[in-house]
């Protein structure tokens, strides 16, 4: 899931919210992989050349999915994000 730039709530405060309603959430490793330090001393080029990499270290996570995800979870993820959209 990626949040776009310029709502109205952060990365952070959505991943909060989650959390704190038992919806285990994940940083993406991925995005602009050269700002990772076993890069730092490598010759890969210009790092802000990758503005979308970026945006995706920036702006997105991932939520918990696996065989186990039951259509009483699912309803119960929809339930929360819904939840903590109507506050905006």
């Amino acid at each position: 899931l990626t949040i776009k730039d310029g709502a109205p709530f952060s990365r952070r405060d959505l991943v909060t919210f989650l959390e704190k309603n038992n919806i285990q959430t994940r940083p993406l490793f991925t995005g602009n992989i050269l700002h990772q330090p076993a890069y730092a001393d490598m010759n890969y080029g210009n790092k802000a050349l990758y503005p979308v990499a970026d945006n995706i270290m920036k702006y997105s996570f991932v939520i918990g999915c696996h065989q186990g995800v039951s259509a009483s979870h699912l309803a119960y993820i929809k339930k929360t994000f819904t939840s903590f959209l109507d506050r905006y």
